[in-house]
């Protein structure tokens, strides 16, 4: 029970670090609620023991409860995130990062 407690713990304050980074990097631009969107994201490791496939999903979903709460977007389910354009995996030792893009799905 500790352990699973602990890792929510440590996971919401992780989750909140990014919230703030978010919204700060976010705060002078105007962007409207997003409807529909696709995403793509680069992952730039340091280390090539790194799991991306741990690591991209999870910082993906704290992005989008960011942009949730900062209403850029309507919601992360299926009926509004219609598709990926995937990931990409490259080393990066000198500036480790996760670049995520974010584009709207204009309908006719």
């Amino acid at each position: 029970n500790w352990f699973r407690n602990a890792f929510h713990i440590t996971q919401n304050d992780v989750k909140q670090y990014y919230h703030k980074l978010i919204e700060m990097a976010l705060k002078d631009l105007e962007i409207k609620n997003i409807g529909k969107y696709t995403t793509y994201s680069k992952y730039c490791f340091k280390s090539s023991s790194s799991d991306a496939s741990n690591v991209i999903p999870m910082i993906e979903k704290f992005i989008f409860d960011s942009l949730q709460e900062l209403d850029i977007l309507t919601n992360d389910t299926v009926k509004y995130h219609t598709y990926s354009k995937g990931w990409k995996v490259v080393e990066d030792k000198l500036n480790p990062k996760l670049i995520f893009e974010l584009y709207e799905v204009l309908e006719n």
